[in-house]
Formats: structure tokens, C-alpha cells, sequence
């Protein structure tokens, strides 16, 4: 049985959304070693089920020419506030098990609301969640080729130029082996005293060894900021559907 350190790994996604932002081009040798393994629309990775995606190999396609022409970007800092935020939709959605309406937690809570709990923000916040894959590079692939995703909006939160504040965490699903969940700012500002809240209670998650630890808390002097463009990459339909094949034929049975 595979054992998965789900603390590292969460650092590890964390560490590869910054290079495909700093480094564009240094992800499509990635994309290309994928071509080889898609016979139509079927994925098959090397010891794994065959996947059955929603648009084959025209995703990768797009996504190889999306990286050669995207420019470099500052690279995102790690928060702990958005690790909490990421940490507990994550837990939510292994809690509920409901995938129906991505992005919606049991209490109808948007992103947008639950990343507000934690910070104001003037340009952007967005959240990606990617369901399966169990390398940091293929986390962070899935979401560049953002298959069956017409909007592509996993993709366009992770380059986001006005991004600088994120927070990911992967946890184990009895299913689907991890879920990741990332969230994402810019132009932000924090609310110091919702802040010394969540530094208070986040401790209480170091318990889980799988799960990333919390850095300490730091706040960011409140500045004038403009709500005036005010926006929000979050889709209804985001998640990286990953049909397992065996599943299907079982069904079928």
C-alpha cells in the first residue's frame, strides 16, 4: 500500500504552482510525456486505471501553447489563513462526500466568503481543487490542462498576475486517493483582529501528521485599497473528472 506524507506533499504542489508561474515553459516536457499515453480520449498513466477524460488530447494540446506563451510571474507566499480555509473545504467535501456543486460547502458558503473570513481583498481570490492525482507535478498539470473545464478558470487562477498570497492542502479520500484544494489572492489587506482568531485555533490541527503544518501568524498593515474591479475566478464546474473505467464496466455488470 502506497503511503502518501500529505504534509509534503501539500508543500510540494505549493512549490511547483510557483515554478509554473515563474517558469512557464519549464511544464510542457511534462505535457508532452502525456501524449503517449491517450488513445483517443482514454488516459492511461503508467500503473494506474485508464482515465476517461472529457476532451483528450485537445486539452493538452492547449495547454502546451497556453505555457509557451505565458510570461513569468511573481511567485505566490504561503498563508495561513488560506491553508486554513483550504484545509477545511477540503475536510468538508471528505466529510460529505459531495462533488455535485464544486466549490459550495455544506453551510452554502462560496470561496469568495470563506477566503473574506480571514482577509479583505481588492483584485482577485480563487480556489482549485483537483481530485486523484498523487505527485505534486501531476496535481499541478491537471490543473494547467484543466480538462472538461471550458472556462478554464483552475488555470487562470493559478496565473493570475495579480496572485501573491495562496494556500494548499492535500488530504487522503477513501475514493479517490487525495483531494487538493487551493485558494488564492491578490491585493490583499488583513483584518488583524479575525486573524488572532484563526491564530488561536489553527493549532489545533497540528495533530493531524498527514496534514500541513501552520507557519505563525503574520499580519500585513491595512492600506486604501479600491474595490472598485472587485472580482472572483470561481466556476460551477471545475473539478478534473476522473471516471475510472473499471468502475464503469462493473456498473455495467
Amino acid at each position: 500500500m502506497e503511503i502518501i506524507d500529505y504534509a509534503r506533499l501539500s508543500q510540494e504542489v505549493f512549490d511547483e504552482i510557483n515554478l509554473a508561474r515563474h517558469v512557464p515553459n519549464s511544464f510542457i516536457s511534462s505535457l508532452i510525456s502525456k501524449y503517449e499515453f491517450f488513445n483517443d480520449a482514454i488516459y492511461t498513466p503508467p500503473g494506474d486505471f485508464p482515465i476517461e477524460t472529457y476532451e483528450g488530447e485537445k486539452a493538452l494540446n492547449e495547454a502546451v501553447d497556453f505555457l509557451k506563451s505565458q510570461e513569468p510571474l511573481p511567485v505566490v507566499v504561503s498563508h495561513p489563513g488560506l491553508q486554513r480555509v483550504a484545509l477545511e473545504y477540503a475536510e468538508d467535501l471528505v466529510e460529505s462526500g459531495d462533488f455535485s456543486t464544486p466549490h459550495i460547502d455544506t453551510q452554502d458558503t462560496t470561496p469568495v466568503q470563506r477566503i473574506s473570513r480571514v482577509m479583505r481583498w481588492a483584485k482577485m481570490a480563487g480556489e482549485c481543487i483537483e481530485v486523484g492525482s498523487k505527485t505534486a507535478t501531476d496535481i499541478v498539470l491537471s490543473l494547467i490542462i484543466d480538462d472538461g473545464n471550458e472556462e478554464r478558470s483552475n488555470r487562470k487562477v493559478l496565473f493570475d498576475k495579480e496572485a501573491r498570497l495562496g494556500g494548499v492542502v492535500c488530504i487522503p479520500h477513501s475514493v479517490f486517493g487525495v483531494i487538493t484544494v487551493v485558494d488564492i489572492v491578490g491585493g490583499e489587506y488583513e483584518n488583524p483582529s479575525t486573524m488572532q482568531q484563526f491564530c488561536k485555533i489553527s493549532n489545533r490541527l497540528t495533530h493531524f501528521k498527514s496534514y500541513p503544518p501552520f507557519s505563525p501568524c503574520t499580519f500585513i498593515t491595512p492600506t486604501a485599497v479600491s474595490y472598485t474591479h472587485l472580482r472572483a475566478h470561481e466556476t460551477g464546474r471545475n473539478l478534473v473528472c476522473r471516471l475510472l473505467l473499471e468502475k464503469k464496466k462493473k456498473k455495467k455488470k
